[in-house]
């Protein structure tokens, strides 16, 4: 086995066609001229990299993912292995997989690009509506010794006016450490909708999940996407939406709810590349022990991207001293008549809210139980799957009231 720092050229998977062989070599070619990042980049001040790119870590061929689809298809659709898709129907996948690999700034992403074995694909032709949900599961397995690493890889092309929701789910399983390092790569056709929800949930605080959210809009695309995290040891996701057409619209929404230990990094970025896009920001997250958080953010609004309106707004509850919250909303704008705001807050339980509902009956304990699940309902509720829904409610709940044990004030 070899650390992360010991990647080199020869492990490229290069048995592929001629095409996704370039496409890799590519990718390692600019990896190798990032190199790992350090904390001297503010993308990643206040993540400790040490204990990943240190570690020894044995390839594995996927983290058991599994594809479900209840509903109807219209003619076209297809939902398969990506490894099949490259072999059957590479004309669909050229142009559209590691679509922005020469600009890629994130050298796990890279990574992810020239190693990954197997993913989903997705296609859903012009005018197709999938009023049910594609479910994708990607369950990781930790292990003591020989930890794994796995490089699941989503790639989905949604037509003219395409309808689709998809529900990407990443789970860990027990005690042992694993790196998941997850790239999904979204294309939206003209007029195309998207509901995007992701879930991680980890039993271990050894679990390592990083992934990658490549968003891309054409004229008047729209798309709702939601995070849930849960527990684990580090977590960091990272996504943009790059508006390529005009009267685009992006709404991104998060929830996390850590204890203990656990490390969730965000990092949101918006790029108006066209003018009469909307994108929105929503991220909320609930620290008890000495969990510890990060929200950065960027709106980018070029030359020529008129009447762009934007709004980012990071919400962090602390439930404890030790706990830490990270707030970096930015705007970059280089044009004018636009609509852009930012704000974010740090904070714990309000006293005259806890007083307030002491003097009508409820118990301490219950008083900030309650307080603290309506500041993360606000986010659970926009959470469109009846049965999915409940299930994150009841995990939200459970992972408040143990987190409110021993909180005294």
């Amino acid at each position: 086995m070899k650390t992360l720092r010991e990647i080199n050229k020869e492990e490229i998977q290069n048995e592929s066609a001629g095409w996704l062989n370039n496409l890799r070599q590519k990718a390692y070619e600019r990896f190798a001229s990032l190199g790992f990042p350090t904390n001297r980049l503010e993308a990643w001040k206040y993540i400790n990299l040490e204990p990943i790119l240190g570690s020894a870590f044995l390839a594995e061929e996927g983290s058991a993912p599994s594809l479900s689809f209840a509903g109807a298809a219209g003619q076209g659709f297809l939902l398969c292995d990506l490894g099949k898709a490259l072999r059957e129907r590479e004309t669909l996948l050229k142009g559209v997989l590691g679509a922005s690999c020469a600009a890629e700034e994130n050298p796990f992403a890279l990574v992810n690009t020239f190693s990954f074995r197997g993913g989903v694909f997705v296609y859903v032709p012009d005018h197709v509506t999938l009023e049910a949900p594609i479910h994708l599961s990607f369950t990781g397995e930790g292990r003591e010794a020989e930890p794994p690493v796995f490089y699941p890889r989503i790639l989905v092309v949604a037509g003219k006016c395409a309808r689709i929701k998809i529900i990407a789910d990443f789970i860990g399983r027990g005690q042992g450490k694993f790196f998941s390092n997850a790239v999904a790569e979204i294309h939206l056709g003209e007029g195309a909708c998207l509901d995007f929800l992701q879930v991680q949930r980890s039993e271990s605080d050894a679990n390592i999940l990083f992934s990658t959210n490549r968003f891309y809009l054409k004229e008047y695309a729209s798309m709702n996407a939601i995070s849930f995290t849960q527990g684990g040891g580090v977590t960091r996701n990272e996504t943009s939406v790059e508006f390529e057409g005009q009267g685009g619209f992006a709404s991104l929404k998060g929830l996390g709810v850590l204890r203990g230990q656990s490390q969730v990094f965000s990092h949101v970025a918006a790029r108006h590349r066209a003018p009469h896009c909307t994108s929105r920001q929503f991220y909320k997250m609930v620290l008890s022990g000495r969990a510890k958080s990060e929200f950065n953010s960027l709106v980018a609004v070029p030359k020529g991207s008129q009447k762009s309106d934007s709004n980012q707004m990071s919400r962090n509850l602390l439930l404890s001293d030790t706990a830490e919250a990270f707030a970096r909303p930015q705007l970059r704008i280089d044009t004018d008549d636009v609509q852009c705001v930012h704000g974010a807050t740090v904070g714990q339980l309000e006293k005259d809210e806890l007083f307030y509902l002491r003097s009508r009956g409820f118990s301490k304990e219950l008083a900030r139980f309650v307080m603290t699940y309506a500041f993360a309902q606000e986010v659970l509720e926009e959470v469109g799957e009846p049965a999915l829904k409940a299930a994150l409610e009841k995990l939200t709940e459970e992972e408040i009231r143990l987190s409110l044990r021993g909180v005294t004030k």
